[in-house]
């Protein structure tokens, strides 16, 4: 009793932790710089589509500070959005080739137990869709409850994962779909957390 599994007996866990966090900073940064102009242009082109949307429902009339302030923050949100979207569509499809098989892995939990790397992978997976439950907390109002926020998470990474599936550019796994929405929700709860502590006037 209150013995930790075999898997987790000896592990150095703070040189474990700092590998860890060196691989995610590693892959954040290759990412970045080999993808940051395609960001900022698919950024640039959702400033676009949002302005227009925001000219269709009338927002520029009858302007008063506050608004305008408010689309200000809505339009860089949305440029945000866009270069998120676009980096994860490099990460998760483009950047890979294509293999020759269809994969899938719908085990719970099928990738634990295999080293630093598999673990990397999951805080990553995490990682992947904390933004976005962050960004649509802050531009739409729906997504303000968690149950929404929850369904937006698992749609975006079945969609991913099913991308990747059929181009074989990736394998379907049931551990990155978990992980995805997780990730999804502590952005969220980031959202709510802050939004409740802020002073009310």
């Amino acid at each position: 009793m209150g013995k930790l599994p075999d898997f987790l007996s000896g592990i150095n866990w703070t040189e474990s932790i700092k590998t860890v966090v060196e691989m995610i900073w590693k892959d954040c940064c290759a990412f970045l710089e080999k993808y940051t102009e395609a960001g900022l242009k698919a950024g640039s082109a959702a400033v676009l589509l949002y302005l227009l949307t925001a000219v269709c429902r009338g927002a520029f009339e009858n302007l008063s500070l506050k608004s305008i302030i408010r689309l200000c923050r809505k339009t860089s949100l949305a440029a945000l959005l866009g270069f998120y979207f676009c980096m994860v569509l490099e990460i998760t499809v483009l950047s890979r080739e294509a293999g020759t098989e269809y994969k899938l892995n719908l085990l719970p939990f099928g990738t634990w137990e295999t080293g630093l790397r598999y673990t990397t992978l999951w805080v990553e997976n995490i990682l992947l869709l904390m933004p976005l439950g962050i960004l649509l907390y802050l531009l739409w109002e729906p997504f303000r409850r968690p149950g929404r926020s929850i369904l937006m998470g698992f749609l975006c990474s079945v969609a991913i994962e099913s991308v990747q599936l059929i181009t074989r550019r990736g394998k379907f796994e049931l551990d990155d779909i978990m992980n995805n929405v997780l990730g999804m929700l502590i952005g969220f709860w980031l959202c709510r957390g802050m939004h409740g502590a802020r002073p009310s006037h």
